[in-house]
């Protein structure tokens, strides 16, 4: 990636993509997406991993 705005963007394309493909109506909902992962603010919050 060249800058940061263009990561967020190829981002947020990739996370879409279930959407535009008509297999989820909302990112979040892509079990396989870390859409599901992200806070009201976009930022990635992944869940701790218990050993």
């Amino acid at each position: 990636m060249r800058s940061e705005e263009q990561e967020k963007t190829a981002i947020r394309y990739v996370e879409n993509n279930p959407v535009k493909a008509k297999l989820r109506g909302e990112a979040e909902e892509w079990p396989f997406s870390s859409a599901r992962f992200r806070d009201k603010y976009r930022r990635l919050i992944l869940p701790r991993i218990s050993q």
